[in-house]
C-alpha cells in the first residue's frame, strides 16, 4: 500500500512536470510565432513604399491588421506655346501701296459715249485710261474727251492704243481734247480715208510705228502753235509722208 501510494505521488509529480513544460512550451511558440508576424507585417508594409509602425501586440495570431498607403503621385505637364508663322500671299498689296477702291483693275475695257476705252494705270486712287476703239467701227468722226466718268470714277485719258482706230475705213477726223502722251503702233493704219487729225494737248511726247500707214495722202494735222515744230518731228516717217503740219487756229 504504501508503495502503491509513492508511485502514486511520483506519477503526479511526473504529470505535473509534464504539464508545466508543455505550457511554457507553447507560450514560446506562441511569442515566436507573434515576432515572425510583427515581422512579416513589417516587409510587406515597406515593400509598398509607405510605412507604417505596427506593434507585436497589435498583430492578432488569427488574422493581423496590415495596412498599407500608397505615395499621392502628382504630374504636371509642361505648357507649350507655339506661335504661328507669319503668311505672305504671293500677289498681295505690297506695303506703302495705295489699296485699290475704283471698282476697276487695270487692262479693263469698257464703253463711255460711243468710245472704247482700256484702263492702262491706277495710282493714288486715280485712274488712267487709254482710248482702244470705237463701238460703231463705221463712225466717221470720232471726239476724245480729257476725262470721263465710269462707276463712280472720274477717269483721265491718256493715250490712244494700239490699233484703237485700224482699218476703220469710214473714219475721216479724229479730235484729242485729251493730254494725250503717247499714241500705240499702228493706231490708224488702214483708216483709207482719214485725212485730218486734230490734237490739242502740247503733252504728246511718243507715236509708235506706222501709225498712218495706208490712211489718205492728203493728210492734215493741225496742232498747239507752241508744239508745232516738235510735232514736225514727232510725226515723220510715220506710215505716210503727211500733207501738212499746221497751227491750230484759235
Amino acid at each position: 500500500m504504501k508503495n502503491k501510494m509513492i508511485k502514486m505521488a511520483a506519477f503526479a509529480a511526473f504529470s505535473v512536470i509534464v504539464s508545466f513544460t508543455a505550457i511554457q512550451g507553447a507560450k514560446a511558440e506562441t511569442i515566436k510565432t507573434n515576432n515572425i508576424k510583427a515581422v512579416i507585417v513589417a516587409e510587406a508594409t515597406a515593400s509598398d513604399g509607405a510605412l507604417e509602425a505596427v506593434s507585436p501586440e497589435a498583430v492578432n495570431a488569427s488574422s493581423p491588421a496590415i495596412t498599407t498607403t500608397s505615395p499621392a503621385i502628382t504630374t504636371t505637364s509642361p505648357a507649350v506655346t507655339t506661335t504661328p508663322p507669319a503668311v505672305t500671299t504671293p500677289g498681295g498689296i505690297n506695303e506703302g501701296d495705295d489699296e485699290n477702291t475704283t471698282g476697276v483693275e487695270v487692262d479693263d475695257e469698257f464703253s463711255v459715249g460711243g468710245v472704247f476705252y482700256t484702263v492702262t494705270e491706277i495710282k493714288s486712287g486715280k485712274v488712267y485710261v487709254g482710248v482702244s476703239g470705237v463701238v460703231n467701227d463705221r463712225a466717221t468722226t470720232v471726239f476724245i474727251p480729257k476725262k470721263i466718268k465710269y462707276k463712280g470714277n472720274e477717269m483721265t485719258v491718256t493715250s490712244i492704243e494700239e490699233d484703237g482706230f485700224s482699218y476703220m475705213e469710214r473714219l475721216r477726223k479724229v479730235v484729242i481734247y485729251a493730254d494725250i502722251v503717247k499714241i500705240g503702233n499702228d493706231a490708224f493704219k488702214g483708216a483709207v480715208k482719214f485725212d485730218r487729225f486734230v490734237i490739242r494737248t502740247t503733252k504728246l511726247k511718243k507715236a509708235g510705228k506706222n501709225i498712218f500707214k495706208n490712211t489718205s495722202k492728203k493728210m492734215i494735222i493741225e496742232v498747239p502753235k507752241k508744239s508745232l515744230s516738235s510735232y514736225k518731228k514727232l510725226f515723220k516717217n510715220k506710215g505716210i509722208k503727211v500733207k501738212e503740219i499746221r497751227a491750230l487756229k484759235k
